[in-house]
């Protein structure tokens, strides 16, 4: 639907945080990430279709994980060898988890699930901040009836506050971001977060993750020297793992061990099998004759499908897909062309005059949270 920006939005949303509204192209031009000409009008029946979906799937890939532990399936979801010990374990404690995203295929009909970014999400501070304060001004200014299914920032103030409760309690927890990342996204992602947990009654302290030191005696310390017992953390575990484990080092694995050095990190160790697009392949092998969100997927190829999108097990922002179709075929560039790969069924996304949105629900601890909507 049409609708009128708001009157220097692009100021407001800077001051919101989304310091990242608009991108540069490669040939220096500036792409607008964040824009307000158009917004979209989800039926009732069609957000419930969205929430049912969320919770359903979630079951889903709680049984699919007890399967791939007990059949003994990690190489087919990419978790290494050296990790699969303090994955299951962490899986077996059940170390809390904070939040999720999942992202589908909808137009009106059945959502489809094309992956879910369990361990590292982004467009947090767009779909709990900037959006809810849009919708609000929208809201006073059209004086429209519409309301907007977006819990994500009351829900995870009330899951950080539920584990400052259960195991936190009074110790401060670091939040970490990646020093490389220029566009100030993962920054302000992690500001956010921690803005979250403040709420929830925590103590909350930013960090570089280049920051994390290890002590013998303690674990990981920040350059204070103040223990690092919770750690939230907005860098991929599989990226972690292999860093750590091909320098020699293996501290975050000997971090979540038993024993004295232990850091709890959010998201958890066994996230790094939920992230894996690997999943999706079990899922259907498991559930897709009888759950209609999943797509057909296979891990050794694209056995019968005739269009396909084939993905990296773990990658990011859209890098290194392939997609055969009936309209053509596109691959995308990136940096993990040598990861294992899905196959998965070709869904197009809806054509709403020439965009074509992602449409992604939050997952904040258990619960269904609030929709996002990223056109391509």
């Amino acid at each position: 639907m049409a609708i009128e920006p708001r009157e220097n939005h692009e100021e407001l949303v800077q001051r919101h945080g989304l310091v990242f509204s608009t991108i540069p192209r490669p040939d220096g031009s500036q792409h607008r990430y964040w824009h307000e000409a158009h917004c979209y009008l989800f039926s009732p029946a069609e957000i419930s279709a969205l929430h049912t979906a969320t919770a359903q799937l979630l079951d889903l890939y709680e049984q699919a994980t007890e399967h791939v532990i007990r059949e003994e399936r990690f190489e087919e979801i990419s978790v290494p060898d050296f990790a699969v010990e303090g994955v299951v374990r962490s899986w077996r404690q059940r170390d809390p988890t904070v939040y999720g995203r999942m992202d589908f295929a909808f137009a009106g009909d059945t959502p489809k699930l094309l992956e879910f970014n369990a361990d590292t999400p982004a467009m947090l501070l767009e779909s709990g901040f900037v959006q809810y304060n849009w919708f609000c001004d929208i809201r006073r200014r059209d004086a429209t009836q519409h309301g907007q299914w977006n819990q994500v920032h009351d829900l995870l103030v009330d899951r950080w506050a539920a584990l400052r409760a259960q195991r936190i309690g009074s110790a401060p927890v670091h939040f970490a971001h990646d020093f490389i990342e220029s566009s100030g996204e993962t920054w302000m992602t992690v500001a956010y977060m921690a803005m979250l947990a403040r709420q929830a009654g925590l103590d909350p302290r930013i960090i570089q993750i280049e920051q994390l030191l290890w002590e013998e005696e303690r674990g990981f310390v920040d350059v204070e020297g103040v223990s690092i017992e919770h750690l939230y953390n907005l860098y991929p575990w599989d990226w972690l793992l292999y860093e750590e484990h091909h320098e020699g080092g293996d501290f975050a694995l000997r971090s979540v061990a038993p024993g004295p050095l232990g850091t709890d990190w959010y998201e958890p160790l066994w996230k790094i099998m939920w992230s894996s697009k690997g999943m999706l392949a079990i899922l259907w092998e498991l559930f897709g004759e009888r759950c209609p969100y999943l797509l057909a997927a296979y891990n050794d190829g694209p056995c019968d499908l005739t269009e396909w999108a084939s993905k990296p097990h773990h990658s990011y922002e859209g890098a290194n897909i392939a997609i055969v179709s009936r309209d053509g075929n596109v691959q995308t560039p990136g940096d993990f062309g040598e990861e294992d790969r899905v196959w998965q069924a070709y869904s197009p996304l809806g054509d709403f005059d020439g965009n074509h949105p992602t449409v992604s629900s939050w997952v904040v601890g258990d619960l269904p949270g609030g929709l996002c909507v990223r056109e391509n």
